[in-house]
């Protein structure tokens, strides 16, 4: 799965905005499903949109609302991901 260098950028930004303790396995976590919910999209490359998706569904339920409100200074609009798909 290929990575542009603005999606990493992003990946690394989303993870700045865990806390330290968890952001090697956040980074794993994201970065696997973001590939996985990319491929299931009949993409070759990890889009912002899987990025954002990923870490919304990576982050446990009682978390989530904090990570919508990173989405949405990141740009994104985290209703679109309050229905798990994956």
């Amino acid at each position: 799965m290929k990575w542009s260098e603005a999606n990493k950028e992003l990946l690394d930004k989303m993870i700045k905005a865990k806390p330290e303790m968890f952001r090697k396995t956040a980074l794993e976590e994201i970065r696997k499903r973001a590939e996985e919910i990319s491929s299931i999209a009949g993409q070759d490359e990890v889009t912002p949109d899987a990025l954002a998706e990923a870490n919304y569904l990576s982050t446990p339920a009682e978390f989530r609302a904090f990570v919508e409100i990173d989405l949405k200074k990141m740009g994104f609009d985290p209703a679109a991901y309050k229905k798990e798909k994956r």
